[in-house]
């Protein structure tokens, strides 16, 4: 919606039309806000990955249980936050307006 009082440009003789909007962000569910640490199952498939590691197994799975118990969440109105580790600490921060397609395939397996 055009404000009503356009200001005009100094550089041609076409006025200049700002735009006045108002950006109302979608608030999160609280059942989505609320998670905070990985699924269980999240354990169960790093056991998996570290048994596959064979003879690596007692380090991988070492290093795998603290990512796990390290690993938090937060979900608000700028994007997705995640971190995990205790010496090498890492963070990612996904914002929503980044995101730009997503492809979900499912099968049988």
């Amino acid at each position: 919606m055009p404000c009503p009082a356009a200001p005009i440009s100094d550089y041609g003789s076409k006025p200049v039309v700002l735009e006045s909007s108002v950006v109302t962000a979608n608030p999160i569910p609280p059942q989505i806000a609320a998670i905070q640490r990985p699924v269980p199952e999240l354990m169960t498939w790093y056991f998996w990955k570290a048994l596959a590691t064979t003879l690596a197994f007692p380090c991988t799975i070492v290093l795998f249980y603290f990512r796990y118990h390290t690993m938090r969440y937060r979900f608000d109105e700028e994007g997705i936050h995640m971190k995990w580790g205790i010496i090498f600490r890492q963070e990612i921060m996904l914002n929503y307006s980044r995101i730009q397609d997503i492809h979900l395939q499912s099968n049988l397996i």
